[in-house]
């Protein structure tokens, strides 16, 4: 044991009433080694990271046959779906349309008062439905577009063609995501919520047997659009991860990237 000095003038045990501070050499050394093992860790982890970060994106090998395979189910599985999507987007904007200037036109010649209210009513909320229809017009289902961004790949070479599938890949999923959104919670709350607000609106201004009635008939409506929505992607999805196993969704996925495709591992 040593005496450990708090100044360089002074020692602590000449000072009136000071305290001793002893300290164990070994402890002290234990210490220092502790630290410069953990900094030394540190660097290593920071240098590793580096190389990685330096290193290119590994590269899936596919042979031109499996590719071509590939691209053609893409395509034609993509291409397939577009009419369903486009029939459910417009079919149900044309029935939210009519369906507005009804009970708008009704609301404006009824005689009866109870009778406005739930025209109006019903009114405002199939404005609200063709809304959100026509918001399909600037954000299209992925199923909407088909094939066409594959399409839209220019060039036939090894690198045009690993591009164009990474598209597909992602355009597969992508509608496959959105068709899942069938069994969204917040989504099925939305319809019932809106309604219940409207039948709350006619109670409180009107008769209590048309609040029901329209309550009833506009979430059976919402209901029917919502479980209506494309669904044949994630069936399509399967059938391409089964016929070609490793493909995306389940460990890796392509990306385009530049003029070229980079591989993103999931762990």
């Amino acid at each position: 044991m040593r005496t450990l000095p708090a100044s360089s003038d002074v020692p602590l045990t000449s000072r009136p009433g000071a305290t001793t501070v002893e300290v164990d050499e070994g402890e002290r050394d234990m210490r220092i080694a502790t630290a410069g093992l953990a900094a030394l860790l540190v660097l290593q982890v920071l240098l590793a990271a580096s190389v990685r970060a330096d290193e290119p994106p590994p590269v899936l090998e596919l042979s031109d046959a499996e590719l071509a395979a590939r691209l053609g189910f893409l395509q034609e599985r993509l291409d397939a779906g577009r009419p369903t999507a486009l029939a459910w987007q417009w079919g149900w904007t044309g029935f939210y349309g009519v369906s507005l200037a009804l009970n708008g036109g009704y609301a404006a010649v009824a005689e009866d008062g109870d009778d406005r209210v739930r025209a109006v009513v019903d009114a405002a909320k199939s404005g609200v439905a063709l809304a959100q229809t026509l918001r399909l017009v600037r954000d299209p289902l992925p199923a909407n577009v088909g094939a066409a961004p594959m399409r839209a790949v220019s060039g036939d070479g090894r690198a045009a063609r690993l591009e164009r599938l990474a598209v597909g890949e992602r355009q597969l999923l992508a509608s496959a995501e959105r068709a899942e959104t069938r069994y969204s919670l917040r989504r099925h709350l939305l319809v019932i919520g809106g309604n219940l607000l409207g039948g709350a609106a006619i109670l409180a201004l009107g008769d209590a047997e048309d609040a029901l009635q329209s309550t009833l008939v506009g979430t059976a409506i919402g209901e029917a659009q919502i479980w209506s929505q494309p669904w044949r992607a994630p069936n399509d999805l399967r059938a391409y991860r089964a016929r070609f196993p490793g493909a995306p969704g389940v460990g890796w996925e392509l990306r385009p990237k530049g003029r070229g495709v980079e591989l993103v591992l999931r762990f």
